[in-house]
């Protein structure tokens, strides 16, 4: 066997963060390609795609194939996936229209403070595709992973 482990334990953890790390790393090339290498972007909020929900919806997936879609885990991992989705749609975007106002009132004052990031949530569509990227890839994942176990 190529593995010398029980995969099934470690999967659920290695495969979200895999699928996170890739988010990360497409979200920069994006960047870099637009507006030129700045190595800060590489961990940086917002963006195309949401590498939170890459992350979470391959941490359901993950879940739900190794420990079933009616086990606690699963309705855990689903539970907590969909309001952080929530909150990085939602909640985040709401942030960063606040650092808008706030910029705009301290640039009309005249102040010097250092400016507050203003997109730091997701639209629907970076959701969507950070979605599509973590269910897409943990299947394929699990696949490769299937086959080196036998």
């Amino acid at each position: 066997m190529f593995l010398e482990f029980d995969l099934e334990k470690y999967a659920i953890v290695i495969i979200p963060s895999f699928m996170w790390a890739s988010a990360q790393i497409i979200k920069f090339v994006v960047y870099s390609l637009k507006h030129g290498v700045n190595w800060k972007y590489l961990f940086e909020y917002g963006h195309m795609p949401s590498s939170h929900t890459a992350c979470l919806t391959s941490l359901v997936f993950t879940t739900g194939y190794y420990q079933g879609i009616d086990s606690p885990v699963f309705a855990v991992a689903a539970s907590i996936g969909l309001l952080t989705i929530y909150d990085a749609v939602k909640l985040r975007t709401y942030i960063g229209d606040y650092g808008k106002t706030i910029n705009r009132f301290l640039k009309e004052s005249g102040k010097k403070y250092p400016r507050l990031k203003e997109r730091v949530g997701h639209t629907m569509d970076e959701a969507v595709t950070g979605a599509f990227l973590g269910i897409v890839g943990s299947f394929i994942l699990i696949e490769i992973l299937k086959s080196l176990t036998g």
